[in-house]
């Protein structure tokens, strides 16, 4: 149990679903890889650059912005990046363009 906690305790917050079964421990687990995903053009999170977003990402957490498909780690994020500007969004895109 304490090596779950662990593992577990990695998520940061806001970033994860928790799931209640029979035991009443609650148990949080990555939302992202629980779906079939979307494939997205971003390794990491726009808003939150330091975390990674996987190759397939929920399509609840993904939006087309200049033809690139975006991932997001959570829908805070997400939420986040529909007030950015068009000019940040576009330079987004132009760092992950410039990476490919």
């Amino acid at each position: 149990m304490a090596i779950l906690t662990v593992l577990f305790s990695a998520f940061p917050p806001g970033c994860t679903e928790e799931i209640q079964g029979e035991n009443p421990s609650k148990i949080q687990t990555n939302s992202a890889a629980q779906h079939p995903g979307v494939k997205v053009d971003n390794l990491t999170c726009p808003v939150m650059p330091e975390e990674a977003v996987p190759e397939t990402v929920e399509p609840a957490l993904v939006v087309m912005h200049a033809g690139r498909r975006i991932g997001f780690c959570c829908e805070d994020c997400l939420s986040e990046w529909a007030e950015w500007s068009p000019k940040r969004k576009d330079a987004f895109i132009g760092l992950i363009a410039g990476a490919n």
